[in-house]
């Protein structure tokens, strides 16, 4: 279920239907709440519903940070891998390919993006 509508527009109500259904987690910088990243189990994994970052606190750190701990959720849970989806083109596809994340699948303008978690050695 995503909060935006086919049009591009926010839709508060789907977003706050769905927030229950999640496991959500604030990330801050300096104290300063600056974001959140929301998951849901997907099969053997997690998938990221939502990843979203103040506009003036985008590009110093805070996406990764999400990112590699919703990947030591998946380790500590002995979960296969991290799925999410991103614009083809977006930035945001570039951050997560950078991070390890490769397509696995495509739907229009959207990529389904997969990184696949292996466990620590013991």
């Amino acid at each position: 279920m995503s909060a935006w509508r086919a049009r591009g527009s926010w839709d508060n109500s789907v977003f706050d239907a769905s927030w229950p259904n999640t496991e959500n987690f604030e990330i801050h910088e300096a104290g300063i709440r600056i974001g959140v990243v929301r998951i849901r189990p997907d099969d053997d994994g997690l998938y990221v519903i939502d990843l979203q970052i103040l506009p003036g606190h985008q590009n110093r750190g805070g996406g990764s940070f999400a990112l590699r701990h919703v990947e030591r959720l998946a380790v500590e849970r002995a979960l296969g891998h991290v799925r999410l989806r991103a614009f083809t083109y977006g930035r945001a596809a570039k951050l997560y390919r950078r991070l390890g994340f490769l397509p696995i699948a495509r739907d229009g303008a959207k990529l389904l993006l997969e990184k696949r978690i292996e466990p620590p050695e013991k």
